[in-house]
């Protein structure tokens, strides 16, 4: 079965229609949307809108019911977060369709996401993982995710036992008063419940989308994040010039460069006479080869370069 993009989105601003349609170069689209976006893309054969609101369930009123937010962004941005994963289920349910491939909509694939996971073990999941110093860091991303049914009800039933019967509500409790104590923003999120996911085992066979893949006999991974230098080799992998990673184009091949103290010689290929840049390996729109997630800004409809997640496309 094909596996297609999907995204969570309302509203019909300019940067997701131009989201919409890079995805849509190389994929079927789905569109989990609203009114406002419900005509954007009649025209586009790759991609299918469908109104979000029609997949909602008994198991997600019963979430909004008992959530409790543990952050310092408002309630309601922070359950938008987490209700995505409950829509995300039930079209799985109704469409049959297992797995799907989620990116946030501020984020782009620019190859076949079937051709990126082909021979990929069948109920594999995949995501964003971050392993850091801080313990109470507690992050892991869905924003470029290869998502199942299994991962879908297992989170939802992390959220019953955090939120509603509180019987793992200690598995975020010394994060809660790590923040109070330190003053420090943010808190419990989505991503918190996601890395728990990953750290209690509760999803066997997850892949971190941060460890190298093989493909066409090059080593690629999925950037976690353009403004952030976290990668395969830790906290410190990328280099960052004026908060972002720089962006090396050569051959319509665009790369991210690791920090000389992270290359691996021998381990990780590299092209000749600099360190590390084909790590992450990034092509064109229209090249065939590897490509991965990018997230971007736009002004006046046109992408101006690469920028990493804040927290604005979670929803």
């Amino acid at each position: 079965m094909q596996i297609p993009v999907v995204i969570h989105h309302s509203g019909n601003q300019p940067y997701l229609v131009k989201c919409v349609e890079l995805n849509a170069k190389n994929n079927l689209v789905y569109l989990l949307g609203d009114e406002s976006n419900r005509s954007l893309f009649d025209h586009h054969p790759s991609v299918k809108q469908v109104d979000a609101a029609d997949f909602g369930s008994a198991e997600l009123d019963d979430f909004k019911k008992n959530f409790s937010n543990y952050s310092t962004n408002s309630s309601e941005f922070e359950r938008l977060c987490f209700e995505r994963i409950f829509i995300l289920r039930e079209f799985i349910l109704r469409t049959g369709i297992d797995p799907v491939f989620y990116v946030d909509s501020d984020c782009i694939v620019l190859d076949s996401v079937n051709r990126i996971f082909e021979g990929l073990k069948a109920g594999t999941s995949g995501l964003s993982i971050q392993n850091v110093s801080n313990p109470h860091h507690m992050v892991a991303c869905v924003h470029n995710s290869l998502l199942t049914l299994k991962f879908c009800e297992a989170f939802m039933q992390l959220c019953f036992d955090v939120y509603t019967d509180r019987s793992k509500f200690h598995l975020i409790e010394p994060k809660i008063e790590w923040h109070r104590r330190m003053r420090y923003g943010g808190g419990i999120c989505d991503m918190t419940l996601y890395h728990l996911l990953h750290e209690q085992g509760l999803v066997p066979g997850m892949v971190d989308f941060n460890e190298p893949r093989l493909i066409d006999g090059e080593w690629c991974v999925f950037d976690h994040n353009l403004s952030d230098r976290y990668g395969f080799q830790g906290e410190k992998t990328y280099e960052l010039r004026r908060g972002t990673k720089p962006v090396l184009k050569k051959d319509g091949k665009f790369y991210l460069k690791t920090r000389r103290d992270a290359s691996q010689g021998g381990l990780y290929p590299a092209k000749q006479g600099t360190d590390g840049e084909v790590i992450l390996e990034l092509d064109g729109v229209s090249h065939r080869g590897v490509v991965r997630d990018i997230s971007f800004r736009l002004r006046r409809g046109e992408i101006l370069g690469l920028a990493g997640l804040v927290g604005s496309g979670r929803t």
